[in-house]
């Protein structure tokens, strides 16, 4: 009888120790918000390869780079909340800047239409 009561107690630690843990990575992974969209032409068609650049606003960002899939789609996550500056650079087109402000536990999402 004294053995079954202390497995039931151990079990219900290891039960209680692991949902602990699963909130707290569960809410980690909420503090951080991220920068998505496609950057297109003018008549809509994807600009693959373009060079994307996002730089936050604060000393605590640092700037990313990417380059844009086949269907000139980007994407940024893992990002600390805040107010940054996406530019885009393809060649043959003009280079265009946005701002954008990124939340926890969102997606921020950004389109781009480059012009000649």
């Amino acid at each position: 009888m004294y053995n079954s009561k202390k497995v039931i107690l151990i079990m219900s630690s290891i039960i209680i120790v692991i949902s602990v843990l699963a909130l707290q990575n569960m809410v980690n992974s909420t503090d951080k918000g991220a920068i998505a969209g496609q950057v297109t032409t003018v008549q809509g068609e994807p600009v693959v390869d373009a060079s994307v650049m996002i730089t936050g606003d604060s000393p605590v960002h640092e700037d990313i780079a990417a380059l844009t899939n086949e269907q000139g789609e980007y994407g940024f996550d893992d990002l600390v909340p805040g107010d940054y500056a996406i530019m885009v650079n393809a060649e043959n087109y003009v280079v265009q800047t946005r701002h954008a402000h990124v939340e926890a536990g969102h997606i921020t999402h950004l389109n781009f239409s480059l012009t000649i």
